[in-house]
């Protein structure tokens, strides 16, 4: 089986096993309180579940474990992009790692835009806890956040409304701090709009920041 066909199995096995605790949770009650649909609603099972069946969703999936800038333990999922995903409706899901109460989860993809043909990257993540979150870019192998006016960050809710974004056309740090919900589907958009046909790769990470 090639690469592509390894990670659908994989996303759906995901969404598979995200339902059983809502599924137990559902024991005794009455099927008009608790319907397949309800949680496939809350847990956006349907968006990761298409983008595996049509070939989409992020390579790679390694796992790297540390501490964050307060010393909290921290385990990443890392990811290389997928295209196509420049829109809402193909963007790459990426799941976040399982932890313990004691340990934050994040996320890390390496990918590139550039104003000519591949303006903006979309990724589609769903929390396991609610909470603050950082999303932070870096440019190369800089060890800090980027400044940039040619990018932005853009963060969507699940109704693919804009909940916040780095300013458009002012170089300033391309970092966001986000209030996220457990098991609701949440889109971040990279925009390269003026980068001059010049290929920015660069490096994204999400991160539980409490």
């Amino acid at each position: 089986m090639n690469h592509y066909g390894n990670q659908s199995i994989k996303l759906i096995n995901i969404a598979l096993i995200c339902m059983l605790p809502l599924l137990t949770a559902c024991e005794g009650e009455e099927k008009s309180n608790c319907s397949v649909g309800d949680l496939v609603e809350h847990l956006c099972i349907n968006v990761a579940i298409e983008q595996a069946v049509s070939g989409g969703g992020s390579s790679g999936g390694t796992s790297t474990s540390g501490n964050d800038a307060n010393g909290t333990p921290l385990v990443i999922n890392e990811y290389s992009e997928y295209e196509p995903n420049s829109s809402l409706n193909n963007a790459n899901p990426m799941p976040f790692p399982v932890t313990d109460a004691a340990t934050n989860a994040g996320i890390r993809v390496v990918a590139v835009v550039h104003d000519t043909d591949d303006v903006s990257d979309f990724f589609v993540i769903t929390p396991n806890r609610s909470g603050t979150y950082e999303l932070s870019i870096r440019t190369g192998n800089a060890p800090f956040t980027a400044t940039a006016e040619s990018v932005y960050l853009m963060v969507y809710d699940q109704s693919q409304t804009t909940i916040d974004s780095t300013p458009v056309g002012v170089d300033e740090l391309l970092q966001l701090n986000v209030h996220l919900n457990a098991g609701l589907a949440y889109y971040v958009e990279v925009h390269g709009y003026e980068t001059y046909s010049i290929h920015y790769a660069y490096t994204l990470t999400i991160a539980e920041a409490d």
